[in-house]
């Protein structure tokens, strides 16, 4: 039987902003590990969660940031 892909979710407090800034900072997040699902082991499942000091500006830093955590959790084939 085939190991399933990585799963990811994503959890965000309310302080971090209106509901147009938390679904942004929701969609960063997501294409940041669509991009690099290939990338991430099988049968990994990631939680992220955004805090309100979140500084990201645009996808860029938000995939630079997704990117850093993987390596540290060593989790990237």
């Amino acid at each position: 039987m085939k190991p399933a892909k990585a799963r990811f979710g994503v959890s965000i407090v309310k302080k971090t902003g209106t509901a147009v800034k938390r679904n942004r900072f929701r969609r960063l997040a997501r294409e940041a590990f669509r991009l690099n699902q290939n990338r991430i082991k099988d049968g990994i499942d990631i939680i992220v969660s955004i805090q309100p000091d979140c500084a990201w500006k645009n996808f860029i830093d938000a995939e630079k940031d997704f990117l850093k955590l993987c390596e540290k959790a060593e989790i990237l084939t």
